[in-house]
């Protein structure tokens, strides 16, 4: 637990990228790796391995 104390930084960014799209959206569903649109911004501001949590936890956060 000591590891997602450190990355909670991380979340709370994941969290203001994913829920913006999500409350603009009327379907979901269709938006469930949309969330994390512009994966060539991603990639510039994160490394690949944190992008493709973001869209794991962006295809969770819906459920």
């Amino acid at each position: 637990m000591q590891k997602f104390g450190q990355h909670s930084k991380y979340f709370a960014t994941i969290y203001l990228i994913c829920s913006k799209p999500l409350k603009m959206t009327l379907g979901p569903l269709k938006n469930i790796f949309s969330c994390s649109a512009g994966d060539e911004n991603l990639l510039e501001k994160y490394n690949f391995l944190t992008t493709i949590i973001i869209k794991l936890y962006c295809s969770f956060a819906l459920y």
